[in-house]
C-alpha cells in the first residue's frame, strides 16, 4: 500500500481507475500488453482487473482483435455524472417545494437500462415517511413514474416493456398490453398520472414529466405516500402541485414551451 497526499491508496483500486482512464483517453482499442506498458504494471495484474471490469460492463473486448475498449456501463456512468451535475441543482428546489406543499415524499427518477431509477428524493413530513435508496428501481409498467416515462419519453422505452412477461407485483399490477397502452395515453393527454397500488400495496404516487431545454424528456417527478394520504382519486390541488413542480424543474433546465 502506497501513500499519496497523506492518505493510503489501495493498489487494486488505483490500478482499476488507471485502466479506465487509459481506455477512456484512447480513441480506439488497446491490448493488455499496451495497457500494462503504459501503466508500468504486469500483464497478469492488468488481465485480472480487465476480467472483472468486463464482467461488470465497464470494459468491452473486441472478439476479433482481443483488444479492450470502454464498455457500455462506463458510458452510462459518464452520462449520469454529466446529467446530474446539470439536473439536480435544477430539480432539487422543485422537489423540496413539492414536499413542503403536500407533506409527502417527493422523488425524481429517470429510466436507466429499462428500469425507472430513483435519482434523488426529499423526505416527507407525515407520520409515516417513505424514503428511497438512490438507485432503487421499478418496472415501467407498474409505477406512475414508469407510465409518465412511457408517455413522454423516447419510443425506445417501449422496447423494455413486455407486460406479458412481468409477474404481477400486487393484485393491481397491469399485465394486459392494451390496458397499459390506454393508461399511458391517458397520462400523456392529462400531463400527470397515478397508478394506485400496482408496485406496492397501499402506496400511491402522483407523477408528472420534466423536460430539458429542447423539450426532450429528462425524467419524472412524483409524490409518494400511503393510500390514506394520496387517494386513488387525488384532490385537484395535489395534482396541480405535482404538475407545477414538473414545470418548475423544467424551466430551471431552460425549457420554454411554445418558444
Amino acid at each position: 500500500m502506497s501513500e499519496e497526499r497523506g492518505g493510503p491508496i489501495i493498489q487494486s483500486v488505483g490500478l482499476t481507475m488507471q485502466i479506465l482512464e487509459c481506455l477512456a483517453s484512447s480513441e480506439g482499442e488497446k491490448g493488455v500488453t499496451q495497457i500494462a506498458r503504459e501503466l508500468s504494471a504486469t500483464k497478469t495484474r492488468v488481465y485480472r482487473h480487465l476480467q472483472t471490469l468486463r464482467q461488470l460492463g465497464y470494459v468491452s473486448q473486441n472478439k476479433v482483435s482481443k483488444k479492450e475498449r470502454v464498455g457500455p456501463r462506463l458510458h452510462l456512468l459518464a452520462k449520469l455524472v454529466g446529467e446530474n451535475v446539470e439536473l439536480m441543482p435544477a430539480i432539487r428546489p422543485a422537489m423540496e417545494t413539492l414536499r413542503d406543499q403536500t407533506s409527502q415524499t417527493a422523488v425524481f427518477a429517470s429510466v436507466i437500462d429499462g428500469k425507472v431509477t430513483i435519482i434523488d428524493f426529499a423526505l416527507g413530513t407525515t407520520t409515516v415517511q417513505y424514503a428511497f435508496r438512490p438507485g432503487a428501481t421499478f418496472n415501467l409498467n407498474s409505477s406512475s413514474l414508469g407510465h409518465i416515462s412511457l408517455a413522454f419519453g423516447p419510443s425506445e422505452y417501449w422496447d423494455y416493456v413486455d407486460v406479458e412477461q412481468f409477474e404481477p407485483e400486487t393484485p393491481e399490477t397491469v399485465t394486459d398490453p392494451s390496458k397499459l397502452a390506454s393508461r399511458v395515453n391517458s397520462a400523456r393527454s392529462r400531463g400527470w398520472t397515478i397508478v394506485p397500488g400496482e408496485a406496492v400495496v397501499g402506496v400511491n404516487a402522483v407523477a408528472a414529466p420534466i423536460f430539458y431545454h429542447d423539450s426532450s424528456y429528462a425524467g419524472a417527478i412524483a409524490i409518494v405516500g400511503s393510500a390514506q394520504n394520496i387517494p386513488a382519486n387525488p384532490p385537484l390541488d395535489m395534482i396541480d402541485s405535482v404538475i407545477a413542480a414538473g414545470r418548475q424543474a423544467s424551466r430551471n433546465l431552460g425549457w420554454r414551451p411554445g418558444e
